[in-house]
């Protein structure tokens, strides 16, 4: 029970809204102040209600009266009303501008005009006759200009608004003989103009070289006259007038502008741009003739945007968003303090290390005011989320915690999600979940409650919980002008995945400014960062880069970093954070670099090279690992002959199974992983328990397959994750949960007189390698990679204190790959003659990651490591280089595909349809649909029935593929199917 005050400086009707919740909570002790004894639940009900209909004129402070003193929980509201610790002023200002000066930057005066500059002078171009033809012709439906206008704009002030120089410059630029480097800029200016040539988009960047060929129209006339024939107006004269002396005022400024000022220049300068532009309805004029205009007159207005008013709003709502960028954080709501007492209490039992690790961390945070560089290396179940959630709720501000959490597939963001509102005991509309496929959220909502609300969607912002915050800046409502994108600036805590806030990094137009908005405002972890290539790595060292040179706090999570990883991170971050202290015009003073695991910790000051550091922490690192004897996980690789496949699975199935089984009444019984590198070579291997089942079951062995992947159809996917979910969640200690879930109870009503045995088996790819919590009694891994060994045995036995005295993991010696010529393949191995056994020796005697650490030569972790270390060595951070297809597309992180499957009556065969409903190429269905095969869908009637009763309960929209599927399956006694049907 809590002893709380509430105190209101609401205004107006806000204050009449406050008084009506308040007042069923709470005994009212003055006209704006009340006092309670109140629940944690009534508490949180209470700030909940309060945000959800908090107003523009709202202001309310509720404090906690604890150990005789009152301590501030949360500001609701207008933040301004009351100081960082809630104290009431006794007088306020409007703009704090001596606090910006002396505590933000000294520069801000001279930053302020530079952007009024690049604001004033950013459209000049559009005075190009073309462009204004265009704009005054209300039967043009495109421009006719011969080159962007924001090229004209920079020729402009290249030719120091002199006519007869800018026609030079114009007869160049239509002989193809003018390049950037040529125009007469100084350093200063230079940056300045790149900033003009990219406030739309960014092109092609080659040294100082910007490839003008991307502004041209070379099929368009290039005739200079018809491009100056509006420059002598009045209009654009007094324009250029003003300019001059904006350009003459930033030409004696004592300011270096190098590549921290771009990003934040051109921000302010972008999201300027785009708040007047979305302003132009309450700026038209009645235009005459002699007026240039920055907008083309719409239909049924009588007038337009003047280029005039268009460029000096711009420019002076540009110096209003450069001071606010790293002021208005702190409008917006986190975690608050009080919520994060129990997140922070001590870990006990096989969690301890967290304790020591926390307590290395604070060590050095609370010593100095650095950014901090979190390395979380811990084994894989060992608590790494929750952690991580200590950690960045140690860091948090007076306003509470604000927080990213980025991850690598859909499934584990919703997992991620779950688990977050457990640990922090928070409601769900604190934490947002961001993910790329509505369905999804849906219909596991659907499948778990029965009913779901529908909320507010976008094509490429789908969120689930959070809420609205009523301070977020005019500016930033322009680029989030949903409810769901409001939300996502808003919300305290947003789980996302990974291929949005990498959009953060992508600089060419403008989708990268929300994600930033969000970054700048949030610390952010980047979960299983080990899971991405070498190619997604350079850009995620993007993002890291970007984070840096915001000043937030950054924390890694995995369980098999190696130290070339680590390194060019912690560098990449360190060199975003002194570009930020560069821009706030302070002396770089180093970061914190913390390098945290459940065997060591260390901390430290990071000013110059970090290599040092991190060598010796990882030689700290590997050297207790190598004296820990793992308990829960003994492994041997195996030999494995392609000929005779079946005989081996059999064998490794029946032996691992003999040594691990469990007792359940009178029946053995065990659920294996065997976890295979390709979907492709998965169903291969499939259909050959068809000749391993009947080996079984001359053993009176029950065995149940179930096919799992990331090419999933919605239905599928989701209904087998919550039934793996459900069993594989083993951390009772007293029951076994998987003997209580239908997987087990399914084949256990089968049983007859002569049974003896029931063996259940997940055959899985990498979607199944990190991030599943699940426990698998026994496993059987093809490796793809040294980190795809150590994630997969992180998969057997992950929640259970069971000690191991024999094998419950093998590894195939040999990679399959199901054709006659045996190739191998390993993805970092170039020699197709090498086996595991030659590339990873130490296996056999040890499994933990200690080989990863400290790799030796000629094994697969120093391969590995070799060939990332080759690609960063000559890696720089570059605006123009862009994220990577493969964080949208590569179909293990997208989830699922955009196909339903139908059977077609008339040819008798099951047919594959894509989203636009058109068949797809017969030659194309090789790869997907296996047709006349009688091996039967033993999950196949349960599937059925799920879907009829979803159907029944009005939730047909989760996709058409569940008709189809049923058409399918009342149609024939025969079973129809492809890779992508699931549930074996």
């Amino acid at each position: 029970m809590y002893k709380v005050i509430i105190v209101s400086r609401c205004q107006k009707k806000a204050l009449l809204k406050t008084r009506e919740i308040v007042d069923k909570f709470a005994l009212r002790v003055s006209d704006k102040t009340w006092n309670c004894n109140i629940t944690k639940e009534g508490l949180d009900t209470l700030v909940k209600r309060l945000k959800h209909n908090a107003r523009r004129n709202s202001a309310i402070a509720i404090y906690l009266l604890k150990d005789g003193s009152m301590q501030l929980v949360t500001i609701i509201g207008n933040k301004k009303e009351f100081g960082s610790d809630g104290a009431c002023p006794v007088s306020t200002t409007k703009i704090d501008k001596k606090y910006l000066e002396n505590n933000l930057f000294s520069n801000l005066t001279p930053y302020k005009k530079i952007v009024e500059f690049l604001g004033y002078v950013h459209d000049l171009g559009k005075v190009g006759g073309n462009f204004q033809d265009f704009l005054k012709n209300k039967k043009l439906k495109k421009s006719k200009e011969v080159f962007r206008h924001e090229l004209l704009s920079v020729l402009i002030v290249a030719s120091e608004f002199d006519k007869t120089k800018l026609i030079s410059l114009l007869e160049r630029l239509k002989n193809k003989n003018l390049f950037f480097s040529d125009l007469n800029f100084d350093n200063k200016l230079k940056k300045l103009m790149l900033i003009i040539l990219s406030h739309h988009r960014l092109p092609a960047l080659d040294g100082n070289n910007f490839n003008f060929n991307e502004y041209m129209r070379y099929d368009e006339k290039f005739d200079i006259d018809i491009i100056l024939k509006y420059y002598e107006y009045d209009d654009f004269q007094s324009i250029l007038k003003k300019a001059k002396v904006l350009l003459e005022e930033v030409l004696a400024l004592n300011v270096t502008v190098g590549d921290e000022h771009y990003h934040y220049f051109r921000n302010s300068l972008m999201l300027s741009d785009h708040y007047i532009s979305s302003k132009h309805n309450d700026c038209f004029y009645t235009v005459k003739k002699e007026n240039l205009l920055a907008k083309k007159i719409e239909q049924g207005k009588k007038g337009a945007e003047l280029l005039s008013i268009h460029l000096y709003s711009v420019s002076k709502m540009a110096m209003y968003i450069l001071e606010d960028l790293l002021m208005f954080k702190d409008k917006l709501s986190g975690i608050d303090r009080f919520m994060l007492e129990d997140v922070k209490k001590s870990a006990r039992g096989r969690f301890k290390w967290q304790n020591h690790s926390l307590r290395c961390f604070n060590n050095l945070y609370h010593k100095n005011n650095n950014c901090n560089f979190v390395i979380l290396s811990a084994s894989t179940g060992a608590g790494k989320t929750k952690t991580a959630l200590r950690l960045a709720s140690e860091m948090a501000n007076e306003f509470g915690l604000r927080l990213n959490v980025l991850l690598g597939l859909r499934t584990l963001t919703t997992q991620t999600a779950k688990s977050y509102k457990e640990i922090l005991n928070i409601d769900e509309d604190m934490i947002a979940t961001l993910i790329g496929n509505k369905n999804a959220i849906e219909l596991r909502e659907k499948m778990q409650n029965d009913e779901v609300e529908d909320g507010d969607h976008e094509n490429d912002i789908i969120i689930d919980g959070g809420y609205e915050e009523i301070n977020i800046p005019s500016y930033i409502k322009t680029q989030a002008k949903s409810t769901s994108k409001k939300t996502l600036i808003s919300s305290a805590i947003v789980i996302s995945t990974i291929e949005y806030m990498i959009k953060a990094s992508d600089w060419r137009r403008s989708k990268h400014l929300l994600p930033q908005l969000r970054l700048i405002s949030s610390d952010m972890i980047i979960d299983e960062i080990d899971m991405y290539s070498n190619d997604d790595i350079k850009h995620l060292l993007n993002l890291v880069y970007i984070a840096g040179i915001y000043g937030k706090n950054v924390i890694i999570t995995t369980a098999t970093i190696n130290q070339t990883l680590a390194y060019e991170l912690s560098e990449m971050y360190k060199k975003g954070v002194k570009n930020y202290y560069k821009y706030l015009n302070r002396d770089f003073q180093g970061i914190n670099l913390h390098f945290l695991s459940d065997f060591n910790n260390e901390s430290k000051v990071i000013k110059d090279d970090s290599s040092e550091f991190l060598e010796n922490c990882f030689v700290e690192l590997s050297s207790k690992v190598k004296e820990f004897k793992s308990y829960q996980h003994k492994a041997s690789i195996v030999k494995n002959n392609f000929e005779k496949m079946e005989d081996d699975f059999f064998n490794y199935i029946n032996k691992l199974h003999n040594i691990n089984k469990l007792k359940y009444k009178d029946i053995s019984y065990s659920i294996g992983l065997i976890r295979i590198n390709s979907i492709k070579d998965a169903y291969e291997l499939l259909k050959k328990f068809k000749q391993i089942n009947k080996q079984f079951k001359s053993k009176n062995t029950i065995i149940k397959v179930v096919f799992y992947h990331s090419r999933l159809l919605n239905a599928l996917r989701v209904y087998t994750e919550i039934i793996l979910d459900e069993a594989l969640y083993r951390k009772n200690e007293k029951i076994d949960n998987f003997v209580k879930s239908n997987l087990f109870l399914d084949s256990y009503k089968k049983i007859d007189a002569k049974t003896t045995d029931i063996i259940t088996i997940v055959i899985a790819t990498e979607v199944e390698e990190v991030g599943r919590d699940h426990d698998f009694d026994w496993g059987i891994l093809e490796a793809s990679s040294s980190r795809s060994i150590v994630q997969s045995i992180g998969r057997v036995n992950r929640h259970r204190d069971k000690t191991i005295t024999d094998f419950n993991v093998f590894i195939l010696d040999k990679n399959f790959m199901f054709q006659h010529n045996l190739k191998n393949n390993y993805r970092l191995t170039k020699n197709e003659t090498n086996t595991l056994s030659t590339l990873y020796p130490s296996l056999n005697e040890e499994c933990t990651s200690n080989s990863i650490l400290n790799p030796q030569e000629n094994t697969l972790p120093y391969i590995e490591e070799l060939q990332l270390h080759e690609q960063l060595s000559n890696y720089t951070t570059k605006n123009t280089f862009f994220y990577s297809k493969d964080f949208v597309e590569k179909e293990w992180r997208q989830g699922l595909e955009n196909i339903t499957f139908m059977y077609d009556l008339e040819d008798e065969k099951l047919k594959i349809i894509d989203k636009d409903n058109k068949i797809i190429d017969n030659d194309k269905q090789i790869d997907y649909i296996k047709e006349d095969y009688d091996f039967c869908l033993i999950n196949n009637k349960n599937f059925t029935t799920i879907i009829s009763t979803m159907m029944e309960k009005n939730h047909s929209e989760i996709d058409e593929f569940s008709k189809k599927f049923l058409q399918v399956t009342s149609y024939t006694n025969k079973n129809y199917f492809s890779k992508s049907l699931g549930v074996i």
